[in-house]
């Protein structure tokens, strides 16, 4: 028994250990986020039709309240009130359309390059139109920079 004790002594002493990085400290204390998202690739849903690099520009988080997990989106076509999922390595913003489809807005937290980003983000909308019927479904790239 004894022997088997120092064999998971030394095995565990010789494992690599799996380290994750750490996220922006600083990211907490971020309030207000400027996102820019570049580039992107959809499929409208009927009929099967692809679209690709197409921009689909600034968005911006503001009043974002981890504890309550509300933010508000300031977008193209408007503002709304988000959801707020805060995780060790990204945050993500839930938008909700009166006709039940999401838009999600993903920031990475250990992707930024100095202090309050930019870190990298994606968007994906999953959209239902009441024109025709139609549907599509999108997913953008960019980045977000925190603003104090």
């Amino acid at each position: 028994m004894t022997a088997l004790l120092a064999v998971v002594a030394l095995v565990m002493q010789t494992a690599p250990t799996l380290t994750v990085s750490k996220a922006d400290p600083l990211f907490a204390d971020i309030k207000t986020f400027r996102c820019d998202l570049g580039e992107g690739v959809g499929r409208d849903l009927e009929p099967q039709k692809a679209r690709s690099n197409e921009a689909f520009g600034e968005v911006i988080f503001d009043n974002v309240d981890y504890r309550n997990r509300s933010a508000r989106l300031i977008g193209n076509v408007g503002s709304s009130t988000v959801q707020v999922i805060d995780g060790e390595l990204a945050v993500s913003f839930i938008e909700t359309t009166s006709v039940g489809g999401v838009v999600i807005t993903s920031i990475f937290k250990a992707t930024q390059t100095s202090p309050y980003g930019p870190y990298k983000a994606a968007l994906s909308r999953h959209l239902a139109y009441t024109i025709d019927n139609q549907a599509s479904a999108t997913q953008y790239y960019g980045t977000c920079r925190g603003l104090i």
